[in-house]
């Protein structure tokens, strides 16, 4: 589920999952992170390589007990954004 409200500081808000999500991203690339999020190709921008692909996948398997194939071209593919790997994880 999105979330389209937003904040007196004009930030976008995020559901629970979101937030933990955001957890993993923030701690790599600092708060400034979520304002772009939505926007951005996590591989192409080079915030997702090969080796944090598997630290994610960990990181969805403790957070949300979610196992991810990253054998499976669809599972990549979802790995691309944000919007696309939170569908991925809330399936």
């Amino acid at each position: 589920m999105r979330c389209g409200i937003i904040d007196t500081k004009g930030q976008k808000m995020f559901n629970v999952n979101e937030e933990k999500m955001l957890k993993f991203f923030t701690e790599r690339e600092g708060q400034g992170i979520r304002n772009d999020i939505r926007n951005l190709d996590l591989q192409a921008e080079g915030i997702l390589d090969s080796l944090d692909m598997v630290e994610l996948a960990i990181f969805i398997q403790n957070e949300f007990g979610k196992k991810v194939d990253l054998s499976d071209a669809k599972t990549l593919a979802a790995l691309e954004n944000f919007d696309s790997l939170m569908q991925l994880i809330e399936a």
